[in-house]
This record gives C-alpha cells, sequence and structure tokens, in this order.
C-alpha cells in the first residue's frame, strides 16, 4: 500500500490541477519516469526527475503550471520524507545524546 501511495502521488497532483485526463494514462507515464529516476547515475535522481517530470507531465498540464507541479511533485514524493527523517532522525540523536551524558 505504501508503494501504491508512492506511485499515486503524480496521479493526484495531476488531478489537483484540474486535468481530465484518465487516472491510468498519467499513472503509467509516471512509472517510466519514477524507474528512470531509480536508475539513473545521479544521486537521488537528481535532474533526471525535473527534466523528465517536465517532459512527462507538460502533455497532462498547460504550460504555466509545469514548472510548480514539478516542484510540489518532487518535494512531496523524494524531499518531504527525507526531511521528515531528517528531523526524527535528530531528535532521537539528541534524546540519546541527553540519556548518555
Amino acid at each position: 500500500l505504501l508503494y501504491i501511495s508512492f506511485l499515486m502521488i503524480g496521479v493526484f497532483l495531476v488531478k489537483a490541477f484540474n486535468s481530465n485526463k484518465s487516472i491510468s494514462e498519467i499513472f503509467y507515464k509516471q512509472i517510466s519516469l519514477l524507474y528512470a529516476i531509480f536508475v539513473s547515475p545521479t544521486p537521488g535522481g537528481s535532474g533526471v526527475g525535473e527534466l523528465g517530470g517536465m517532459i512527462i507531465f507538460a502533455e497532462f498540464l498547460k504550460k504555466s503550471e509545469v514548472g510548480i507541479f514539478i516542484l510540489l511533485w518532487r518535494f512531496i514524493s523524494q524531499y518531504l520524507s527525507a526531511l521528515l527523517g531528517g528531523i526524527l532522525f535528530s531528535l532521537c540523536l539528541l534524546r540519546d545524546l541527553k540519556n548518555y551524558s
């Protein structure tokens, strides 16, 4: 369920931008992009996600919406979990340091 919810981020975001494209079409286009990001040689698919997202999602959105969409999509799908994990790790580390001193 976690993986399916991860794969549906792009679909829900495209629908939030009032696109009337089919869910399955958006879903299958996004899957190819996500696997390209995962196998890319850049750390975290940096650059591949942004450029690929512009190419993949441009057919579902207006030109003026693609940039903000890519920022939202990358933040929600990649960076939000890293940010929350970093905060949780820091809190656990501080708690452990407090217990050991």
